[in-house]
């Protein structure tokens, strides 16, 4: 990808000069993915049960799952969109048109969003426009004993993903 644009960028300018030479190199192929055998999925969910750092993790792939949401969708989803009443989701940020919709929430799906939002909850989202998932951020805080570093949710800006504890998740489950 970055080639061709730097053939864009150099065509755009006149100064592309390989005349038919040139061949994009082939993209790799990849393999489709596979769903989880039952035995596997158990494992998976004793895994995330075992350590609070991954059910983040475990409920925001759980919600993509079943109902189709993007993992940005997730990430980006704040509190005033998310009625748990009516069961739903109501988006208004895509990357498409057809990705602002409204999501029903089946019982599976309702579980993970409930989980989500106890856990917001709990760490202060008490504002519409709070983040279901809200960033971790990292400050230095410079006192009289020297800088010290804090870590602490920031919960008017989304978490930029959770891939990390995703990747340590299933290789804890095998």
């Amino acid at each position: 990808m970055e080639g061709q644009l730097v053939r864009s960028i150099l065509k755009h300018h006149e100064q592309w000069k390989l005349d038919g030479k040139y061949q994009p190199l082939p993209e790799p192929m990849s393999e489709p993915g596979r769903s989880l055998s039952p035995q596997e999925e158990v494992r998976l969910i004793d895994a995330a049960k075992s350590r609070s750092q991954w059910a983040v993790a475990y409920h925001a792939t759980i919600l993509e799952n079943e109902t189709g949401m993007r993992g940005v969708e997730v990430r980006n989803l704040e509190m005033k969109r998310i009625d748990l009443m009516a069961a739903e989701i109501h988006l208004q940020k895509s990357k498409t048109k057809g990705g602002i919709r409204i999501i029903p929430l089946n019982a599976d799906a309702l579980e993970p969003v409930k989980q989500l939002v106890i856990r917001a909850q709990m760490l202060g989202a008490s504002q519409p426009e709070h983040y279901l998932i809200p960033a971790l951020v990292k400050t230095v805080i410079v006192g009289l004993n020297g800088a010290v570093r804090v870590r602490r949710y920031d919960l008017a800006k989304p978490t930029k993903g959770w891939r990390t504890a995703w990747r340590k998740l299933t290789q804890k489950a095998d």
